[in-house]
């Protein structure tokens, strides 16, 4: 199935439809080719829940959390992520995005321009212990898979037409 003209044509019937591979190159071509160029305050709230929540599970399975440093607009959206995980129903990584936030508040203001420094972050070995230990639980999928998790959100309240506003 061509993945990439359901979300083109925002064809929510076929997308529904999708097998557990096909909605995983869906969520893939939606985070990455449609979503990502964007400002996150343009995207409306369940692409930001899919958006943000896409991105940290990224992050943890490829390198680490701190990749977050590198999106200022990923990082300055931090109090905004354990709701995220809430709404899609992973109440365990939402709980340790919480804790990551509360280390990440204390390195910085999040709300404003200023991101923490890496390497800050790498001499001090409590926070940089801790926060891998953040990581590497939410890499372990504490919530169960996160693909199940998606689709099920995606599938309740409507939400797969709000999946595709505005990206035309």
């Amino acid at each position: 199935m061509d993945v990439k003209a359901i979300i083109e044509n925002q064809d929510t019937s076929a997308f529904s439809d999708l097998n557990d591979d096909d909605f995983d190159s869906a969520l893939i071509e939606l985070v990455y080719n449609h979503l990502y160029e964007r400002k996150l305050d343009s995207l409306n709230y369940v692409q930001q829940v899919i958006y943000l929540c896409s991105k940290i599970e990224d992050y943890c399975q490829a390198d680490s959390i701190l990749e977050i440093l590198e999106e200022p607009q990923v990082f300055h959206a931090l109090p905004q992520i354990p709701q995220a995980f809430e709404e899609i129903g992973a109440e365990k990584t939402a709980d340790l995005m919480r804790e990551f936030a509360e280390i990440m508040s204390s390195l910085s203001d999040i709300e404003s321009d200023e991101i923490p420094d890496l390497d800050m972050i790498v001499e001090n070995w409590e926070i940089e212990e801790k926060i891998s230990e953040i990581d590497d639980k939410i890499a372990d999928y504490p919530d169960g898979n996160m693909r199940a998790l998606f689709r099920a959100y995606l599938e309740s309240n409507e939400n797969y037409g709000k999946t595709f506003d505005s990206l035309s």
